[in-house]
């Protein structure tokens, strides 16, 4: 029976609160479904605390920064038209 995304943020946050009750614990678990910018910020600003399979860990973070570096452009567009209609006061049409 494979536990849920929920489940597992759920123990995992419950176990981190009992370790460390004076820090704020935030657990995300990440997957192929993460949303791109929050993986580029994980991935850029990490602390690896636990590495069960080093290489599908390795093999996942070349595929996500692949993904991220793909995506660049698009978002580009995106802030650079949103800039513009914020500055032509648009930005809510």
């Amino acid at each position: 029976l494979s536990r849920s995304t929920f489940d597992i943020r759920l123990d995992l946050t419950v176990a981190l609160n009992k370790l460390f009750p004076n820090i704020e614990v935030d657990v995300q678990v990440i997957t192929n479904e993460t949303s791109l910018p929050f993986l580029q910020e994980v991935l850029r600003d990490r602390i690896l605390i636990a590495d069960k399979d080093e290489e599908y860990r390795v093999e996942f973070e070349s595929s996500a920064f692949q993904r991220i570096f793909d995506f660049q452009p698009v978002a580009y567009e995106y802030f650079v038209a949103m800039q513009d209609r914020l500055k032509s006061g648009t930005y809510a049409s």
